[in-house]
């Protein structure tokens, strides 16, 4: 099969042995709506389906490559972290789970990693807050020194906080 755009300057050909090519190699402005279908092509990257390679390149420079098998779709699955560095927010606990000391936390004053907005939280060191700690700052604006943990999406690199894990209690009775 081979498909070409308006220009006919993209050639994607299926050789029939279950290896994909795509020439020429894929201009990086065109990352962000391509990165869908990068990441359904490297579902087809399994032990189930025939699909065992997937190769783009150029086809005037063949060291420009971009190779989906079963080694590399590794590279393409979403990973969690937590962040190294220290970061300091206010906001508004406004659910807890009071045994389990998690919830949910409105930031209203956040920085280039943390932005306002609303998180899932948890405390790194369940044994620091009390229940009535927990109680002095529920619904009042807080600030808090946390560490933001983070999911990278490798196909477009952006990467967005899905949790906020709170270190220590900065300005209330319970600091």
């Amino acid at each position: 099969m081979e498909t070409n755009n308006s220009d006919g300057t993209i050639n994607v050909i299926n050789e029939g042995s279950g290896d994909v090519n795509v020439y020429p190699a894929i201009v990086p402005e065109l990352s962000k709506k391509l990165s869908p279908s990068f990441n359904e092509l490297n579902g087809l990257i399994s032990k189930k389906v025939p699909v065992n390679d997937i190769s783009i390149y150029d086809s005037q420079d063949e060291n420009k490559i971009i190779q989906v098998n079963q080694d590399t779709s590794k590279y393409f699955v979403k990973q969690t972290s937590i962040q190294d560095e220290i970061q300091i927010v206010s906001g508004v606990i406004y659910k807890v789970d009071a045994t389990k000391f998690t919830g949910n936390i409105n930031i209203k004053d956040g920085n280039e990693l943390i932005r306002p907005g609303r998180y899932k939280f948890s405390f790194i060191d369940k044994d620091e807050p009390t229940v009535d700690d927990i109680k002095d700052i529920l619904m009042t604006e807080t600030r808090f020194k946390c560490l933001a943990k983070t999911k990278l999406d490798p196909s477009n690199l952006k990467e967005d906080v899905v949790e906020i894990k709170i270190v220590k209690i900065e300005n209330s009775k319970a600091a």
